[in-house]
């Protein structure tokens, strides 16, 4: 075999390797895909209780080591492990101990769980009606709506919470297959150690396997969790089809009287009461900030100079003004609540009129100046919501700097006060805010079911506005948009994981994006070699083409692996193809997927190459091109034949260049009888001789072929070397002109074809002379 095949087939076998390299990654449970039911779809499902169990047993075992961890000596450690390693391992077995103390508290929830959905379902079925004839009060529908509303963001905070425990254990799932790799990669290392590294092998191992329980652990607190949750959502939406199934019955017959309004005044009248003694209680708290403040000011003048941020004296003055801040505040917040109560009493009165109104244009004004009140009441509560965030930075900063406090610093106390000073103030204004949005959802009820806004009356700035401001969230969901999910189950440590991988719209661009982008640069590169490769020699042009079709396919084939693997969905999900699809697929793409395989094996078996002078079919010619359904042959005319791979194997082929690139001609040459043979043979090999493009190793030699009929029959046999662009038609022209020179040189005459003719008649021919024609 010559050096450029010996490339190109180590080339080949280099790429086929990497490529199974990264297939067997993806790989590690497809045989139990294909191979039917596996194992651990065979186990029954883990109850509570055994789950319980384990998780308990898990948990006395993390405890025990992490005492028996906790008088451990660094400088005892085996050879080859640190202190960094020790804290490794406790923190590990810490987080698997609060997390499996986590678990068992949701596991020992699940019960009551359960119960409160089978309650909510109980309820929602029992129910057939008001025993209370209509109609109905007014603050029933509210009291009911407003429940509505507090079920619905329930439900979709527990959905919402359900799906981010499912990216929770995807990503646990990820993480628990990364363990398990590097728990099998510490056991063979610890096989394979000798001497002192024993030790430190098994502790790596332990180490190892104490992460790969972490993940369980992890996972069992998850799946407990969205166990809670599935239930809850259960219990929300019963709850929530109890609730619309009631507004429904109440909304057309609610009646709104003078004594309900009346009851409605007082009501209010005596929360806002309530709320006046709030403030006076906080007016005496003031007047105590006050004079504390003004103490530590006077302390701070007594000094005479200015002090550092840490001096005791002016953090002492820094805690009694946030302490005075935090409470004015406060006290401006519930003047708010008083006015708040003001506002919600005059509302409840313009829905009385709207409700009572019989003239439209009375009700088109009381439903405007309801839009003016919710409008007033949105601002009122974002203002609110911009203080409540201002007062969260503080307290997020007081608590950075609380947290770089050593043990014992004489600093703490006043950090403790100022942070519950300002933890005072955001809880009112947590509760200043959920009360002005209270009274903001119910006028924009009352709009909306009293006097609904038609369709356009919008202001066409303000719907492009709306517009505008919606497409950034749009694109976000369209970007996070599900298209399609699976399960995926990895084993850890006897317990089986089980989660849903979601395959997104923006990840399947991003992979998308991933396969384009390396498809791109590995055709780039794979050019750039292909023109060095002919360049310098190691390959011919056709040669390197199809080597770089063949690494092409490989490296697609690659990137494919690899954006699965981005997307982190494994090859087992595919397994389905081997049942419905396979059968349709697999009649379908039967001859295509012949001929590939071939292509593989003639790639491989290296029995047909680039260049090769093949028959085929009746077909002499070249091979050009070896792809990978098809091969390309040209003929001597140019003409060139596209013959499947599959015909390779399967028909008997004859190549002409297998084990050398040398091929042998012959031609037949007659002269007179009566010319020495030996003359003749000196002659022919002579011509072939001084031929350039004829081999001189085999040199060509000529034979006495034959007595013909006519005249002595020689052979002249001769060898041409393919490579060096010999055209064998060429070539024997040029010997034919070269030895018919060469004999008429030497009066050697090569006579034409004899013929001897027999005429049968049943009488003699008559024979007359013919006279010559006169001349003119």
């Amino acid at each position: 075999m010559n050096p450029s095949s010996t490339r190109l087939s180590v080339a080949t076998i280099l790429a086929v390797l990497c490529c199974v390299a990264t297939l067997r990654a993806q790989l590690p449970s497809l045989p139990k895909s294909l191979g039917g039911q596996s194992a651990e779809a065979a186990k029954t499902a883990e109850t509570p209780e055994d789950a319980t169990k384990r998780l308990e047993l898990w948990l006395g075992e993390s405890r025990d080591a992490l005492t028996r961890l906790d008088g451990v000596d660094p400088a005892s450690l085996p050879v080859g492990v640190t202190a960094a390693d020790l804290d490794e391992r406790k923190r590990t077995l810490g987080q698997i101990v609060i997390h499996a103390s986590n678990a068992l508290a949701a596991l020992s929830a699940r019960g009551d769980a359960v119960k409160a959905a089978e309650q909510s379902r109980a309820a929602a079925s029992a129910w057939a009606g008001f025993k209370e004839p209509p109609p109905y009060p007014v603050l029933w529908l509210d009291e009911l709506t407003g429940e509505r509303q507090a079920v619905r963001s329930k439900l979709a905070t527990h959905e919402s919470s359900m799906a981010n425990f499912e990216r929770v254990l995807a990503g646990v799932l990820t993480d628990a297959k990364s363990d398990a790799d590097v728990v099998g990669r510490a056991n063979a290392a610890l096989q394979g150690a000798q001497g002192d590294a024993v030790e430190a092998a098994r502790w790596a191992l332990d180490t190892a396997k104490a992460k790969s329980r972490l993940q369980a652990v992890r996972a069992a607190l998850v799946e407990a969790g969205m166990a809670n949750l599935r239930q809850s959502v259960a219990a929300a939406r019963s709850d929530l089809d109890l609730l619309d199934r009631k507004i429904r019955t109440m909304r057309d017959d609610v009646g709104f009287t003078e004594e309900e309004l009346q009851r409605i005044h007082h009501l209010s009248q005596e929360r806002a009461k309530a709320v006046a003694k709030e403030i006076q209680a906080v007016e005496k708290r003031i007047q105590s900030a006050l004079r504390a403040r003004q103490a530590a000011q006077e302390r701070m003048d007594l000094t005479g100079q200015v002090a550092a941020d840490d001096d005791p004296a002016r953090l002492k003055l820094a805690t009694a003004g946030i302490r005075l801040d935090a409470l004015q505040s406060m006290r401006q917040l519930l003047e708010s609540l008083v006015e708040l109560e003001s506002q919600y009493r005059a509302v409840y009165a313009d829905r009385r009129v709207l409700m009572n109104a019989a003239d439209p244009a009375e009700a088109r004004a009381l439903a405007q100046s309801l839009v003016k009140t919710a409008g007033r009441l949105r601002v009122w509560r974002e203002v609110i919501e911009s203080d409540n965030a201002a007062s969260a930075a503080d307290l997020a900063k007081l608590e950075s700097r609380a947290a770089a406090m050593a043990a014992g610093d004489s600093r703490a106390d006043e950090f403790d006060d100022q942070r519950a000073a300002l933890s005072e103030k955001l809880a009112m204004q947590r509760r200043a805010i959920q009360a002005v949005r209270n009274l903001e959802e119910q006028v924009g009820r009352w709009i909306e079911h009293h006097a609904p806004a038609p369709p356009g009356s919008t202001d066409l700035s303000q719907r492009i506005g709306t517009l505008v401001s919606s497409i950034p969230s749009w694109l976000g969901n369209v970007w996070s948009l599900t298209i399609f999910s699976f399960e995926d189950q990895v084993e850890v440590d006897g317990q089986t994981i089980t989660g849903k991988v979601s395959v997104t719209l923006g990840m399947l661009l991003g992979g998308l994006l991933f396969f384009l982008v390396g498809w791109l640069l590995a055709s780039r590169v794979l050019r750039r070699v292909q023109r060095t490769l002919v360049r310098r020699g190691y390959l011919f042009e056709a040669q390197a083409r199809t080597l770089r079709k063949w690494l092409m396919l490989l490296v697609s084939l690659m990137l494919l692996i690899g954006t699965l693997s981005y997307l982190n969905i494994p090859l087992t999900i595919f397994a389905f193809l081997g049942g419905a699809l396979a059968i349709g697929v697999g009649f379908g793409t039967q001859t295509l997927i012949k001929n590939f395989i071939s292509g593989i094996i003639l790639l491989v078996e290296r029995k047909i190459r680039v260049g090769d002078v093949v028959e085929v079919g009746g077909v002499i010619g070249t091979v050009t091109e070896v792809n990978t359904r098809s091969s390309v042959i040209r003929a001597a005319d140019d003409q060139e034949s596209i013959v499947p791979n599959s015909i390779f194997l399967e028909n008997r082929v004859t190549n002409l260049t297998l084990t050398s690139s040398t091929i042998r001609k012959s031609l037949r040459v007659g002269v007179d009888y009566g010319t020495p043979p030996a003359l003749i043979m000196d002659i022919l090999a002579e011509a072939a001789g001084r031929h350039g493009l004829v081999c001189k190793d085999p040199a060509p030699f000529a034979v006495f072929d034959d007595f013909g009929r006519d005249a002595l029959v020689f052979s002249l046999y001769y060898w041409l070397e393919l490579g060096s662009g010999a055209n064998p038609v060429v070539v024997a022209s040029d010997l034919r002109l070269m030895i018919g020179k060469r004999l008429g040189e030497s009066g050697i005459r090569i006579p034409l074809p004899q013929r001897d003719m027999q005429l049968a008649s049943e009488r003699p021919i008559g024979v007359e002379p013919m006279r010559p024609a006169a001349d003119e």
